[in-house]
């Protein structure tokens, strides 16, 4: 066939794959619009985000089937072996989540699948210097979008979120905009530590803005990335030490710095500070970090189940059901308000769902990054290893990758940047059959994907709709509920009418039907609201006794959470005190 063998398809593929990539990090993230802002699909850039990711994976099938061959590149099978590790504990644990369980492996099969996708297009050091410029130039659009937050405050434009206090670009929280950011200023780094002529200072420019907002941020996470990475930097590239590039960098830090505190009032270093204190003090009263609280008791979780863990997605509700025991042990420890969905730390995270097993895979995944760093040689391993630093710091705070996909992305680049200049890794040879399939499969991949994530954001709107507005048809509701990612949400608003319906009407058939559907609720989400909303429905049902020890379990896992006062007011005005 003519495809296989003119050589222009390659250069048009080329410009694809390059052309793909800016629209992905620079276009993707800038969709927005109102949401929930709990992470994965809510947030609007991330479906979109995989939208072109999906399209990536279409050009690389016909660069494979132009180049008649498909690669497995380095540290392709210690990611496999982890998701098949998380895939198999599922199965052969303790019972995970299912919609927690099959969404955690579709991020880690995706993320694994566009690693490999990307692996089959040829990196040479310009192109690879040309994919990081992009990166920092999306960092830097995150960048310019956290400026006008903080100056236009609630006046920013309607593509942006609102946050005056504190800047957060798209991501919705400070910690992840620290990170890109932080990355950008690596990046920066890595590209100025080469001759550049005029685009250095444009380098140095956009360093002082990403600078800026790691600064203005108030995240340790994203200012211990950036000292780190600085150190390596400096200790790794006598270029960034030369007096000819190391004023205008001194000159750029100074600039940040200055309109940190000049325009956020030294308030996000001065957040920082504050935190960095509270990790390392705590008084009788229990005030302190309340990470503390949450890796103390989850390192205890861990060693109830050390092998197996509690199965995947379980964390929310064990540590829940924990939570009043470890305070009984430890009355003076910080306390968690809000429901707790994480640990603030992947490790820990893995470690308690899944036990010594998951963790001994994702030190095979560190053993393989470590092996690849050592042998770029001491100077260039350096850097990548501050390249790659604020992400993976990230991981040890947060969970990033679940939240903003576009962080995953990042880090998936940042890899096949990284083993562009190892040995391939396994390369079969394609015939002619297997030519044909990957044509088949480099269209019906962006179709699929393109059909499935459209569904995704739509009902994501209508599920924002739905959620602030409640004048919102049902029917939209029932549209989202058809959706995998947003059934549970959807159920959920769904059940809340229908327990406002019950409530108006006294149908004890509706509020029998919501008890029911609580209950089950509760066993994989320890929600306060619905907790509350079940003691409500099961005092109008005239169970008396289950209303009193459910609404005791409220308050001694919630004790904070107005829930508690909202189930308390209403139940007060019925004669029913708790």
């Amino acid at each position: 066939m003519p495809f296989f063998t003119r050589e222009v398809n390659r250069a048009r593929l080329d410009k694809t794959f390059l052309f793909l990539t800016g629209v992905m990090f620079l276009v993707a993230p800038s969709f927005y619009h109102v949401n929930l802002g709990e992470g994965g699909f809510y947030l609007p850039f991330n479906a979109l985000t995989w939208l072109f990711a999906a399209f990536l994976a279409g050009a690389s099938l016909l660069v494979a089937a132009h180049n008649g061959r498909i690669t497995f590149p380095p540290l392709f099978l210690s990611f496999a072996l982890f998701g098949l590790a998380v895939l198999v504990l599922g199965l052969i644990g303790e019972k995970p989540v299912m919609e927690t369980w099959a969404f955690r492996l579709l991020t880690i099969f995706s993320g694994l699948l566009l690693y490999w996708a990307l692996c089959q297009f040829d990196i040479d050091e310009r192109k690879a210097d040309l994919l990081i410029l992009i990166v920092v130039c999306s960092a830097s659009l995150q960048a310019i979008y956290c400026w006008l937050q903080l100056l236009l405050g609630e006046g920013v434009p309607l593509f942006i979120p609102v946050s005056p206090d504190v800047p957060r670009g798209i991501f919705q929280q400070q910690n992840l905009a620290a990170t890109y950011t932080a990355t950008g200023v690596m990046g920066c780094l890595y590209l100025l530590a080469k001759p550049r002529g005029w685009l250095g200072a444009v380098l140095a420019f956009l360093l002082c803005l990403n600078l800026s907002v790691v600064l203005m941020s108030g995240s340790r996470i994203g200012l211990l990335a950036v000292f780190l990475g600085v150190l390596c930097f400096f200790l790794s590239s006598p270029r960034l030490r030369h007096p000819r590039t190391l004023i205008p960098l001194l000159l750029a830090f100074s600039l940040a710095m200055l309109a940190s505190v000049t325009f956020n009032d030294g308030g996000g270093i001065g957040r920082a500070v504050s935190k960095f204190n509270a990790v390392v003090q705590a008084d009788t009263l229990g005030r302190g970090d309340v990470r503390k609280t949450i890796y103390d008791s989850s390192f205890d979780l861990f060693l109830q189940k050390p092998w197996l863990g509690h199965g995947i997605g379980n964390f929310e509700r064990v540590w829940q059901d924990y939570k009043p025991e470890y305070h009984a042990k430890n009355p003076h420890a910080a306390h968690v308000e809000k429901r707790l969905t994480h640990p603030h730390n992947e490790l820990l995270l893995w470690a308690v769902e899944g036990g010594v097993v998951l963790f001994l895979f994702l030190g095979l995944i560190a053993y393989g990054v470590v092996r690849l760093l050592a042998s770029l040689g001491w100077r260039e391993g350096l850097r990548w290893l501050a390249i790659l630093s604020p992400v993976v710091l990230h991981t040890q705070v947060e969970k990033p990758f679940y939240i903003s996909h576009l962080h995953l992305v990042l880090l998936v680049f940042l890899l096949v940047i990284l083993v562009r200049g190892h040995d391939r890794g396994q390369v079969f040879e394609l015939g002619f059959s297997g030519k044909v399939g990957s044509l088949v499969l480099a269209v019906s991949v962006p179709v699929f994907g393109s059909a499935v994530l459209s569904h995704t954001m739509l009902a994501n709107y209508y599920i924002t709709q739905a959620t602030f507005f409640q004048a919102t048809p049902m029917e939209l509701v029932r549209f989202a509920k058809g959706n995998p990612f947003f059934n549970r949400r959807a159920g959920f608003l769904e059940k809340q009418a229908q327990l406002r319906t019950g409530l108006r009407s006294g149908d004890r058939g509706l509020l029998a039907d919501y008890v029911t559907w609580g209950r089950a609720y509760l066993e994989q989400v320890p929600s306060p609201v619905v907790m509350a909303d079940v003691a409500v429905a099961l005092y109008e049902l005239g169970r008396i006794s289950e209303t009193r020890a459910l609404l005791n379990r409220l308050q001694e896992i919630y004790p904070f959470s107005p829930s508690v006062n909202d189930a308390r007011d209403y139940l007060a005005r019925r004669g029913f005190y708790f």
